[in-house]
């Protein structure tokens, strides 16, 4: 069953996981989340990196989640630093990482082989069958 977390604390530590995340932007396509993270590493220790955005297009952003506070003020120093062909900005992040819910992952050898070859496709014209 689901036990019930007081709401203080959980806000709490929702504030806390906050004030340890940066959100980077502008992130040239071409930089991987290895190399992303290769970066903050320097500052502090790294325990979540995400990369969004759409993978096609030229800038994108991320979140990156640090084990204390410090690592995350020390991070916004690097903003400016280039990575890529762009400067990256480097703020406090207004949100944490969203967990990943574990419903959607792959629970079997067969099926994370099924997603290592299955792609999405997008605004495909209703015309198309």
């Amino acid at each position: 069953g689901k036990r019930r977390v007081n709401s203080r604390t959980s806000q709490a530590q929702r504030d806390e996981v906050i004030r340890r995340t940066v959100y980077v932007s502008d992130i040239d396509h071409q930089v991987t989340e290895e190399q992303l993270a290769a970066l903050f590493i320097n500052v502090g220790q790294v325990v979540d990196c995400r990369m969004c955005g759409d993978p096609n297009s030229v800038l994108r952003f991320a979140f990156i989640e640090f084990t204390d506070e410090e690592g995350a003020r020390a991070a916004l120093n690097l903003s400016g630093t280039v990575l890529g062909y762009y400067p990256v900005r480097v703020l406090p992040s207004k949100t944490a990482i969203a967990p990943v819910n574990p419903t959607f992952l792959p629970r079997s050898d067969d099926e994370r082989e099924m997603c290592a070859r299955t792609i999405y496709c997008t605004n495909i014209d209703k015309k198309v069958c």
